[in-house]
């Protein structure tokens, strides 16, 4: 039965009796707030991030959540994406402009 703690007895949620917490929801997890941290950063939402790394907003949404566990292809897409985001917003533009849009 889970308290308001977050516990069942004495073991936190997600966590093994032995102490471990699984690997595949850590690096979800892990992975998740990363690409949080470095897309507020950027001043990107995450339909503007999804649509410059050629995701589906949704993908993008799951992975947030750590939902989702992204291929190498898409983690390497979003990541590009970021990058680019971050060197524009350097360079004083503040936020992307889908080239479609304008």
């Amino acid at each position: 039965m889970k308290s308001a703690q977050g516990v069942k007895g004495n073991i936190p949620i997600g966590w093994s009796a032995q102490g471990n917490y699984p690997a595949v929801e850590y690096a979800r997890a892990s992975l998740a707030r990363n690409i949080i941290r470095s897309r507020v950063e950027a001043g990107l939402t995450q339909l503007e991030l999804a649509k410059l790394a050629g995701i589906r907003n949704e993908t993008l949404c799951r992975i947030e959540r750590g939902q989702h566990t992204p291929s190498v292809a898409t983690i390497a897409r979003v990541e590009k994406a970021l990058k680019q985001a971050s060197a524009r917003k350097r360079n004083g533009r503040r936020r992307w402009v889908n080239p479609a849009d304008r």
